[in-house]
């Protein structure tokens, strides 16, 4: 194998260690996006309910290290023929903050240096 490719399969299994393709997909995503960019993603419905350690560990890291916006779900049947499993839709922005940034009231929760601090603001 070139050392080239296997430089690029050793990233991505840096993300996610499976040989599953929806996630590989997903992984890949992930590893290509500068922070703050963009990204809407359709995934099979397994991606949100999978249960193995994998699926765990990408949907925590959506979850808490990424901004994850928003996730539509699609009825079964939309991609007929082709495919006729249930998708949905993730919208996410990489931020790779470790935490999702949050504004209530007086209180704001930002990225500093990698870490997640709070500060109160003075009205």
């Amino acid at each position: 194998m070139n050392a080239r490719w296997q430089s690029k399969r050793e990233a991505r299994l840096q993300v996610v260690k499976t040989k599953k393709t929806e996630l590989l997909f997903l992984a890949l995503f992930l590893r290509l996006l500068k922070p703050g960019g963009r990204a809407a993603v359709i995934v099979p419905d397994g991606v949100l309910f999978g249960s193995s350690n994998t699926h765990k560990s990408l949907r925590r890291m959506l979850s808490e290290d990424q901004k994850l916006d928003a996730v539509i779900s699609l009825p079964s049947g939309v991609f007929r023929p082709y495919a006729g499993v249930s998708t949905a839709i993730l919208l996410f922005t990489k931020t790779n903050s470790g935490c999702n940034q949050i504004t209530s009231g007086s209180t704001t929760a930002r990225q500093t240096a990698g870490a997640c601090t709070t500060n109160a603001t003075r009205s």
